[in-house]
């Protein structure tokens, strides 16, 4: 099972990738991994200014490095000068090159006859393997960084190429051996182990990358880029914690209670009367010897006056009397959450005829 804070890989832009390790690979502060980089012709450079894989301004800053680490086997006469600047080189590249003019190694010109070339080794290989990935040539990069390793394994600095060509192919798996096996020569390689992060950032595996950007921004405390992605992987961590917190539900809010029009009180009695009237028990009943039980219902008004009666059992005889008596009554005021309110309820009214 993936861990909580893993997410899909997201592909990552294959020119972006190549720019950013090619200039690893020019401008490494680790000595060790360029000792044995040839120097770089002015053929080197204006191909270099030519490509079109890069902006103008990444390609002069990618060869700048380059001639700081590896220097120039010509001297910057006003003419090449002139050449270069038509070709793109801006005063980053120009001043690097006038750094190291004067470090020129000229080798006396040989009398004898001219003798076969020597057979490509790896410095051969793993510059072709450069200008290929900046060419958008991953598979020949791949190829002649293998061929570098293979000819010289102790060249980290073709691993470390070759593991960024992998990081912008996609080939995670493969881009985490060749950084991994830089960092068992050279474990404060700030390269590789930014490498290595962007391996985990881009498999999701985004506590590791940042641990990892940590160590590159320990190493280089002016590394801005480090410190711009460490915040990017810190704030999608904040997200996903976020996610995961238990979402707390609001209180349960209660109804508010609506006031009804009435209440029904039921039966209304002595108890709940200020003023209860009796019937009239007529002369026609009583000689008829009728009597029983009559049921009035009332409607009240919110001070307790009867509004309406109406007779709704009992002899037929005996109703209106009860009515009558019913409307002249009077109730104390029903209350519903401590506010007067209307009811309604029933009287009942018992005649009882003499024996």
């Amino acid at each position: 099972m993936k861990p909580a804070f893993e997410s899909t890989a997201r592909p990552i832009p294959y020119q972006a990738i190549l720019v950013l390790f090619a200039a690893i690979m020019l401008v490494s502060s680790s000595s060790s991994v360029l000792a044995q980089s040839p120097q770089l012709t002015l053929a080197d450079l204006l191909i270099g200014l030519r490509s079109k894989k890069a902006s103008i301004d990444e390609r002069n800053v990618i060869l700048s490095g380059a001639v700081t680490a590896r220097g120039v086997t010509f001297s910057l006469t006003p003419e090449i000068e002139r050449e270069l600047i038509s070709t793109g080189a801006t005063m980053v590249l120009l001043d690097s090159i006038r750094k190291k003019s004067s470090m020129v190694k000229v080798s006396a010109v040989s009398k004898s006859e001219p003798q076969s070339p020597a057979p490509p080794d790896f410095a051969f290989y793993e510059k072709r393997a450069t200008t290929e990935a900046l060419s958008g040539n991953p598979a020949g990069a791949i190829a002649d960084y293998s061929k570098a390793i293979e000819l010289n394994p102790g060249a980290m600095s073709s691993f470390l190429g070759r593991g960024g060509v992998n990081l912008g192919k996609g080939s995670y798996d493969l881009a985490i051996n060749d950084f991994n096996k830089v960092l068992e020569t050279l474990p404060k390689n700030a390269s590789a182990i930014a490498g290595r992060a962007a391996v985990y950032e881009a498999t999701g595996k985004l506590e590791l990358a940042k641990d990892d950007l940590e160590k590159v921004i320990e190493l280089e405390p002016d590394n801005l880029a480090a410190k711009d992605k460490f915040a990017r992987v810190q704030n999608e961590l904040d997200k996903i914690a976020e996610a995961l917190k238990p979402k707390t539900e609001p209180p349960a809010v209660e109804p508010k209670a609506v006031k009804p029009e009435f209440v029904d009180v039921g039966s209304l009695t002595d108890a709940n009367a200020v003023k209860m009237v009796k019937p009239v028990y007529s002369q026609i009943a009583l000689r008829a010897n009728i009597g029983g039980k009559v049921a009035v219902e009332v409607t009240l008004d919110q001070d307790g006056m009867v509004k309406s009666a109406k007779a709704i059992s009992g002899h037929t005889m005996l109703r209106s009397e009860s009515e009558n008596a019913a409307m002249r009554s009077q109730f104390k005021p029903q209350l519903w959450k401590g506010e007067p309110i209307a009811a309604k309820g029933l009287i009942t009214y018992n005649f009882v005829p003499p024996r």
